[in-house]
Parts: C-alpha cells; structure tokens; sequence
C-alpha cells in the first residue's frame, strides 16, 4: 500500500459526514481527513477521498472508516480494515 490511498464507498451518515483515519498496529493516527458523502443520511450517499500519508518502517495497521455522532462526539458504526504498508 502507498500513498494516497483511495477510499471510497457508501455511507448513511448523519449530515453526509464521512471520517477516515489510518492507524498503526499500536493505535497511533498516521493520518485523517473526512469526506462528503453524496447524499446524507436518511439516504445513502456514495464518498471518495485520497488520504495522503507517511508510512513509517513496513508494518501492518487498519483503515478505519466512521462518522461521528453530533450528540456526544462517539464513533459510529465504524468500519475497520486490515492494511499493509
């Protein structure tokens, strides 16, 4: 995997707000953005971002994909996928 990485594909998300954050096996972010999904939630929207990102030595970590409750600012229905970097 290099950088950018290309994420992209559909949430139902409140205010069409997707985060993006990338993560070493010990849970430091390497790096994080958000994106606009196409349409929010009650509908599902399509999103794509390009997360730019300094990989440290070769190693193993997740992407993780959420969005972020405007209540009390929790994660939600987070998506988390195995990388190789």
């Amino acid at each position: 995997m290099a950088s950018p990485l290309e994420v992209s594909g559909s949430a139902r998300v409140f205010e069409a707000t997707v985060n993006i954050r990338l993560v070493d096996n010990a849970g430091k972010t390497i790096a994080e953005g958000f994106t606009t999904a196409s349409e929010g939630a009650p509908g599902r929207g399509n999103f794509k971002y390009s997360l730019d990102f300094d990989a440290p030595a070769p190693g193993q970590g997740e992407l993780e994909v959420f969005w972020t409750s405007p209540k009390d600012g929790k994660e939600l229905d987070k998506v988390s996928i195995p990388v190789n970097w």
